[in-house]
């Protein structure tokens, strides 16, 4: 019984010596609440106040700088914003919600840059759907109805794909590739091998990402890579082929 009592206030102990503490300090018109590293760098969640002391914000730092979550809040206490720090960097999808709390639209970030999939809302239905590439160009569009099926869909994402040479001795092909996720639509990416028209082999790409870069060795004479682009319409249960290309 003596060696549990002694091994439980060890835990204590531990516990409490690795407590944070928070401090409240004032920076610029806020009122910061977090822990502070060297009484300046601000290390894990911290809460921003005005100096009526609502709580505006919180974002979360590592060594002095944002990773991680953050959100802001409208006036009555209601969500803004909500989106992702990777190493003082937007990146992930970031969201704007009005003063009622309903989602307004969220906008796609790859390490500071806005790239991807844009969705538009309208009484808490997909409105508007449109993708950027890293040119800020549109390369697929979409219009919604009141239900949020689609009612007219642009496409325009060519993959870019080209021969090159990696290195004299090995010949490959270059190919990048962008993923849009237009709602109410299933996208099918399809690679594999062609000889005279007929399909050898054939596989579905993982889409579920933002980009494909990549590069493959060029096939045996004869055969040829083919890349094809479905677009699965979920209200309709239909499918379209916007793309196919052998090379």
């Amino acid at each position: 019984m003596k060696y549990i009592i002694i091994v439980a206030c060890s835990i204590f102990l531990f516990s409490s010596c690795n407590e944070k503490t928070l401090v409240r300090k004032k920076i610029g018109n806020d009122i910061v609440e977090a822990q502070f590293l060297n009484d300046s760098l601000i290390d894990g969640k911290a809460k921003y106040f005005n100096n009526t002391g609502i709580l505006e914000a919180y974002y979360t730092f590592k060594n002095g700088v944002k990773n991680g979550n953050a959100v802001t809040f409208h006036e009555n206490g209601k969500l803004k914003d909500s989106m992702y720090y990777s190493d003082n960097l937007l990146n992930g999808p970031a969201y704007k919600f009005d003063v009622n709390g309903k989602l307004l639209f969220t906008i796609m970030y790859y390490y500071g840059l806005d790239v991807g999939d844009h969705l538009f809302f309208k009484n808490g239905v997909v409105d508007e759907y449109h993708f950027n590439n890293f040119d800020q160009k549109q390369i697929v569009s979409c219009k919604y109805d009141s239900v949020g099926s689609c009612d007219s869909l642009v496409f325009n994402a060519y993959p870019l794909i080209t021969n090159g040479l990696i290195e004299k001795q090995n010949p490959a092909i270059k190919m990048f590739i962008y993923f849009p996720h237009p709602p109410d639509f299933e996208v099918i990416y399809k690679m594999g091998f062609i000889k005279n028209q007929q399909r050898l082999q054939e596989f579905t790409l993982n889409s579920d990402r933002l980009f494909l870069d990549t590069t493959f060795a060029i096939p045996e004479k004869d055969v040829n890579h083919f890349l094809t682009v479905d677009y699965k319409n979920k209200s309709n249960d239909s499918t379209v082929n916007v793309y196919f290309k052998k090379f």
